[in-house]
């Protein structure tokens, strides 16, 4: 880089193609493409060792609630380093369920099971995998005592 400043003001040489703007914004494109790319195929790879970490397991960790969606919670899971998310309807709007969404106190709640669920909530949750899906499925654990 420094190369091609001194190239720039005059103060050194350096190869012509280096000198070429579309040449360097061709490069450029193809590094930045090919970063994203390395990007990608490492939390690919994380996600893929995972599952395969939870393969044939259910493990049930303590996790805090980072977010509340009007279907659902999005969990951290600092055990593992994990997030994920537990729906609570079928539906994304939350249409037919026991469950309420709250925005104004970003809260999700229901009356007929007596629980809510507040952001940084601690909460219990079952890991696993699904076979017909190659994500981690959470759900909500809910001990028998």
């Amino acid at each position: 880089m420094h190369r091609l400043l001194a190239a720039a003001v005059g103060a050194d040489t350096t190869y012509p193609e280096m000198l070429d703007k579309d040449h360097i914004h061709r490069v450029c494109r193809n590094l930045n493409k090919r970063h994203k790319l390395a990007q990608l195929c490492g939390r690919a790879s994380v996600q893929l060792y995972t599952v395969l970490f939870f393969k044939e397991k259910s493990v049930v960790e303590d996790a805090h609630i980072i977010r509340v969606l009007e279907n659902g919670i999005v969990v951290m899971v600092p055990a593992y380093g994990l997030e994920g998310v537990v729906t609570v309807t079928s539906d994304a709007d939350g249409a037919n369920s026991a469950f309420e969404y709250d925005a104004a106190n970003n809260r999700l709640f229901s009356k007929a099971h007596k629980v809510a669920f507040n952001l940084f909530d601690r909460v219990r949750v079952l890991i696993r995998t699904d076979e017909s899906d190659p994500l981690l499925v959470f759900s909500i654990y809910f001990s028998s005592s």
